[in-house]
């Protein structure tokens, strides 16, 4: 996983009930920066745009939380791609990527 460096038009893209659990900045540790960063009022507030290993293009959004909310809180994030297969890919590829993350950061027993 790995991010896009082109993302396709919106109206390409389609959400197939593919979601994580992750917080912004647990999302900014295993993806990067937010692609997007919007407003309150706007549908989206953070969005990241990611490749699959396999080259497939896919986004990671929250949708429409409209409230100020912390970084750390736990969120449910969107997953959409150009088809339900390059969704679930994506969606794999983020847990994968978030467990590591989280046993990296266990402390030492």
């Amino acid at each position: 996983m790995k991010k896009a460096e082109t993302r396709p038009e919106a109206k390409d893209l389609v959400f197939t009930n593919h979601r994580v659990l992750a917080s912004v900045n647990q999302l900014i540790a295993v993806c990067g920066e937010p692609s997007h960063r919007g407003k309150v009022e706007e549908e989206v507030q953070f969005g990241w745009d990611m490749q699959t290993e396999e080259g497939d293009f896919f986004a990671v959004f929250d949708w429409k939380e409209n409230r100020e909310f912390p970084e750390d809180e736990i969120l449910i994030w969107n997953i959409a791609s150009q088809n339900a297969y390059a969704s679930a890919i994506g969606q794999e590829e983020v847990l994968e990527a978030l467990d590591k993350h989280a046993a990296n950061s266990q402390p030492a027993e």
